[in-house]
């Protein structure tokens, strides 16, 4: 078989020879080629990036702080790279102020329920054997006893030997397979006319003229701003605003100053909060996390603030796990509390010392924030936060209309306040009345006015 192959080979190399025509003139010069496409217009500078991380003591910050890197994302990576640094700054902490005098004691808790039983002391030692008592009479003959068990039965005899198998008989020829037929043979392949040789390449025509240059890219701008207490800071501190000096989508491109349309991204540098708990006094079926600002620690099951607590939300099965007098002391010292369904009555009147009665009910029992209606949209609450009017339905509670001193922020209807605050001493009193304890999500507004609060 490989002889056949080798000489099919030849024989067709041969075929191919006899049958090709020869290379054809080459061709005329191709006509010079047009002028390029001007070059694309270069891409404007990126975006601006800022990243924030901590300063130990040193020359830059006397007592640590801060340290801001800024710079153009050269890379579109959309994290600040070392290379990509055009500037730094630094919020550096003061000096940590002498400790306070110590507050007045609080009130004396209520006493706690009494501890379990203590476990059962251990067995005294065993007492010495008392003295033999004397040999008793002898007792009346005993019942024959019953008949013995019968005897092993004897082992079987063994088993006769097996007789031999006999032969198995020879197995038949198999008979021979048949044979195959010829194959046919097939036809042969028509000749194919030769190709001419195709002419030779014009000359490339001349390079395109140089495209515009790209714009220059912008400078990375930074700007450090006191941030207010409020939901970006708790207790206040700084707002970092970085992006560059390219006037898009609104201000002057390269005039030196980083204006709001401008601003690529913003991050905060927050003071610490001398309160930095928050307590939750009575269960609730809601997770109240999303309540919760930035750099709080909540603790639930806890109806006995202290000095480090902003504020204790109290739910309407925890209005009798607090001790008045230590509500009231712990709000006129600078705490806050918010109330919950049905129970604003009792907190006010352990921290105001009013006899205020429970109010009509109202609402549909979605538990979200009663903001059918607003009151008092000039108080420092409404300028911090956008009242967005909600028709409802709203959650259900009990209004707080009636309760003096009040300034009343939202509710069902006019007349019908949900929503309100009284302050006593340095803290505040908040009255929330309404179901925010029960287990559905929360609308944004809800918790951003929730979240407010805790902070204020």
């Amino acid at each position: 078989m490989k002889k056949i192959s080798i000489l099919s080979s030849v024989a067709l190399s041969v075929l191919l020879a006899a049958c090709g025509g020869s290379d054809g003139a080459r061709g005329a010069t191709g006509p010079e080629g047009p002028a390029g496409d001007d070059g694309k217009t270069g891409p404007a500078g990126s975006s601006a990036l800022v990243a924030l991380s901590d300063e130990a003591a040193g020359d830059n910050c006397e007592w640590g702080g801060q340290r801001i890197d800024y710079g153009a994302d050269s890379d579109g990576s959309g994290a600040l790279d070392e290379d990509e640094i055009e500037g730094t700054k630094y919020v550096c902490n003061g000096k940590a102020g002498a400790d306070g005098a110590d507050g007045a004691d609080g009130a004396d808790g209520a006493d706690g329920a009494d501890g379990a039983d203590g476990a059962d002391g251990a067995d005294g030692p065993q007492g010495p054997a008392g003295v033999d008592g004397a040999t008793g009479a002898t007792g009346p003959t005993g019942a024959t006893g019953a008949a013995g068990p019968t005897g092993a039965t004897g082992a079987t005899g063994p088993t006769g030997a097996t007789g031999a198998t006999g032969p198995t008989g020879a197995t038949g020829a198999t008979g021979p397979t048949g044979a195959t037929g010829p194959t046919g043979a097939s036809g042969g392949a028509g000749p194919t006319g030769p190709t001419g040789a195709s002419g030779g390449a014009g000359p490339t025509g001349p390079a395109g003229v140089t495209g515009a240059t790209g714009a220059s890219g912008f400078n990375s701008l930074i700007k450090v701003s006191t941030e207010a207490g409020g939901n970006n800071c708790a207790a206040g501190g700084s707002k970092i605003e970085v992006g560059l000096d390219d006037g898009t989508p609104t201000g002057t491109a390269k005039n030196g100053t980083l204006e709001a349309g401008e601003v690529d991204q913003t991050s905060y540098i927050c003071q610490p909060d001398s309160r930095p708990n928050v307590y939750l006094c009575g269960s609730s079926s809601y997770n109240v996390a999303p309540f919760i600002p930035a750099g709080y620690t909540l603790t639930t099951g806890n109806c006995t603030p202290n000095s480090t607590v902003k504020a204790m939300l109290i739910t309407r099965n925890g209005a009798g796990s607090f001790v008045p007098a230590t509500v009231k002391a712990y709000v006129e010292a600078g705490g806050r509390v918010l109330t919950e369904f049905g129970n604003s009555d009792d907190v006010f009147n352990a921290v105001f010392g009013t006899a205020v009665i429970e109010g009509t009910d109202n609402g549909d029992c979605t538990d979200m924030m009663p903001l059918t209606v607003q009151f008092t949209p000039a108080d420092p609450f409404w300028v911090a936060n956008t009242y967005v009017a909600d028709p409802g339905p709203t959650g259900c509670g009990f209004e707080v209309t009636a309760y003096p001193g009040i300034t009343p922020l939202a509710g069902w209807a006019v007349g019908q306040v949900a929503i309100a605050y009284r302050n006593a001493g340095l803290g505040r009193v908040w009255l929330t009345d309404y179901d925010w304890q029960d287990g559905a999500a929360k609308n944004a507004q809800t918790v951003a006015l929730m979240k407010y609060m805790i902070g204020h």
